[in-house]
This record gives structure tokens, sequence and C-alpha cells, in this order.
């Protein structure tokens, strides 16, 4: 059941996705050439214009990037606590499956953005360097790995188990980014009733977000302080405490995570008794 829920709620997303995971890579090439042609340029004039395009095309392009995890975030809310989402939560299909379904959906679809939101930045920020160097636009994708190969041999770890580790951390902490959200619409919609829900969604998103980055700053700090004994930034050149840190980190924010989607699922069985 829950594959064919997933199914459904790809399905559903399926018209905004697509023209987001286009929007993107055409406004970064956009951006990323108005660069390349600026830095060429010789009249002052003409130039002062294209940069005051190439930025507001550099908002678009941020923006873009901040518009799906909105998107995904209200379109859980609509799935479940909207009127729509009353008659969802009267389908014979477990509850935790619902939200199960929709926080993988939410995982796999920001994952792939993801992907084509780091090939995209590489041409929006290096293309104009590329034309400083007499390049054509698409050396900067050159320039780009060249600048992340530096920063993953910048540490004592080895490049390859860097990379590999600092992407896992990246998928925990988005996990449990969007847990955090979704028991925020959750409490939301058990405390508030009526249009007053979205209100206190965003309310209590603002509030699981911040209770949970404090206490996970807490448990690393005590952890590092006072466990590892780290006195600053020098112990990180260590690789075993920088593999340490790393580990912990991604195995706090997964059990973390696991537990505000176990919280989130109480609350949907217990609190909304709409059966």
């Amino acid at each position: 059941m829950l594959k064919k829920l997933l199914k459904y709620d790809f399905l559903s997303l399926k018209r905004f996705l697509i023209p987001l995971y286009l929007l993107t890579p055409v406004l970064a090439l956009f951006a990323g050439m108005l660069s390349w042609i600026t830095n060429r340029m010789d009249n002052n004039v003409v130039t002062l214009g294209l940069k005051s395009i190439y930025l507001f095309s550099m908002v678009a392009l941020i923006l873009s990037v901040a518009l799906l995890p909105v998107l995904l975030v209200v379109y859980y809310y609509r799935g479940l606590y909207s009127d729509t989402g009353y008659l969802t939560l009267l389908l014979p299909v477990k509850r935790r499956q619902l939200i199960l379904s929709k926080l993988l959906c939410a995982f796999l679809s920001i994952t792939a953005y993801l992907i084509v939101a780091f090939f995209s930045f590489g041409i929006a920020f290096f293309a104009g360097t590329a034309a400083i160097l007499g390049r054509n636009p698409f050396y900067a994708y050159s320039l780009f790995f060249s600048v992340v190969g530096d920063f993953l041999t910048s540490t004592p770890l080895h490049p390859v188990l860097l990379a590999i580790e600092g992407l896992i951390y990246l998928l925990a902490w988005l996990l449990l980014e969007f847990s955090n959200y979704y028991l925020g619409v959750t409490l939301g919609a058990v405390v508030f009733q009526g249009k007053g829900k979205i209100w206190g969604g965003i309310l209590f998103c603002i509030v699981t977000e911040s209770a949970v980055s404090t206490v996970l700053s807490l448990i690393e700090f005590a952890f590092s302080g006072g466990i590892l004994g780290i006195g600053g930034v020098d112990a990180f050149d260590s690789p075993l405490i920088l593999q340490i840190f790393l580990i912990g980190g991604i195995v706090l924010r997964l059990a973390v995570a696991i537990g505000v989607t176990i919280f989130n699922i109480r609350m949907t069985e217990k609190k909304l008794n709409l059966g």
C-alpha cells in the first residue's frame, strides 16, 4: 500500500516538479550567459544594465531553489488537513502510511532537485570567471569542479570518503528538516481549527524547527566539548575527530528525524480521530 500511495503522491506532484526541475537550470544558464557576456563587454552603460539583469536573475534562481520545499509543505497540508484532506484521512489506509508516503515523496523529490541545482550552479556562478580567462561559458563547469575538488582535499579525510559522508549528512539533514515541518503542520491542525490551521501550522513549523535545532546544537556541543574535548577548530585537523563528528551528526539527525516522525504519526492517529 505504501508503494501505491507513493506513486499517487508523485503523480500529484508531477505538474509542479517537472516545471521546477526545468526552471532552475534554465535560470542558471540565463544568469551564466549574462555574466559571461557582461565580462566580455567594453561598453560601461551596457555592462551596468547587464549586471542589473544578472542580479535579478540570480535572485530568481535562489528563489526557485527555495520554492520546492514550500510547495512540498503546502502539498502535505492540503493532502491531509485541508477540506480535501478530511477525505484522505477517512481512506482505509493506516495514517502512518499516509505520512510516510508524503515524507518519502518529499525526500526523494528534493534529493533529485538538489542534483539538478548542483549542476546548475556551476555555470551560474563561474561563467563570468570563464569569460575573464578567455574561455567559453561551459568552461565554468571545469572551474566549479576544481573548487569542489579543492574543498574536498582541504580536510584530513580522503576526498571520496568526505564526499560520501558529506552527501549522507546532507540527506539526513533534509530528512530531519521535512520531519520538523510536517510535525509543525500536524500540530497546527491539532491545536487550531478552521483557517487558523494554516497560521498555526506556520507557527509550529517555526517552533519545531527552532526547538529541534537548539536541542541538536546543545547535544553536539556537549558531545564535542565534553566527550571529545574539542577546544577549537584546530581539533578538526585530526581525521579521527572529523570522522567521529560527521558520523555522529548523521546518526543523531537520523535518530531525531525518526523520533519526530513517530511523534507526528502518533499525533495524527490519536488527536485527529476522524474515522
